[in-house]
């Protein structure tokens, strides 16, 4: 028996040029990113390891697809720049006085051995532009951002008792302000992504699901696509 017969598995050397093509998902608290996730990993988006992601409770019955070592990454970075997870600045304060060790935390060597990954956590709406310029996500990465009602968010976050806890006082005015703060900073994100980007309307998509599931589909292709011509690209020269 030889190697021709059985040859060994593929890798790819870990570095940030030779990822996969990626998606993050991006929006305030309580705007549906989690129902966003759950449905691109019906579409073939992997969110890692399913015993690695918190699992579903009432408040997200199909899943959080979130990951706790990029929460608590997130979490660590705010609180090295000085701020709270529920007290952002602008970004490029972030940027400045963040420090990025701590988004090096999170484990996300599985992006490797996927053809197409999705990371999601609303503190994405402030640390993005980090993760980006500490050059850890890649150059072939897309950027879905999700909108909802800001008063919608606003009650729903009051609601849930995790992050409800977490306000500086636990009133509708309080979680209205954390919402009005990242869907600030998120715009600013958006303006700012390097790669493409899909803007969803939450009431949109459960208004007309089979529009917004074409644009997600299209979106993942051209995501995919992009990643296969930059491909093509470094092999030419």
């Amino acid at each position: 028996m030889n190697d021709r017969e059985n040859p060994a598995p593929k890798t790819r050397l870990k570095t940030a040029d030779a990822l996969p093509p990626g998606i993050i998902v991006m929006g305030p608290y309580r705007s549906a990113t989690s129902f966003l996730s759950h449905v691109l990993s019906g579409r073939g988006v992997d969110f890692g390891p399913a015993h690695e992601l918190y699992e579903a409770d009432e408040w997200n019955p199909y899943g959080y697809f979130q990951r706790p070592d990029v929460l608590k990454a997130n979490d660590d970075f705010l609180i090295s720049a000085g701020h709270g997870v529920f007290d952002p600045t602008d970004l490029y304060t972030l940027r400045d006085r963040g420090n990025t060790e701590h988004l090096r935390d999170a484990d996300l060597d599985w992006r490797y051995n996927t053809d197409i990954w999705g990371i999601k956590d609303p503190r994405f709406c402030v640390t993005l532009m980090s993760w980006f310029e500490a050059g850890l996500l890649g150059e072939n990465v897309g950027l879905i951002r999700i909108k909802r009602e800001l008063m919608d968010s606003a009650h729903s976050l009051l609601k849930h008792p995790e992050l409800a806890a977490q306000l500086d006082e636990i009133s509708l005015d309080a979680a209205l302000k954390v919402i009005r703060s990242y869907d600030r900073l998120a715009d600013e994100q958006e303006r700012c992504f390097p790669g493409p980007v899909l803007s969803l309307n939450f009431a949109e998509v459960t208004h007309n699901p089979i529009t917004c599931l074409d644009a997600i589909d299209g979106f993942i292709d051209a995501v995919m696509s992009s990643a296969s011509s930059h491909d093509v690209e470094q092999a030419m020269y």
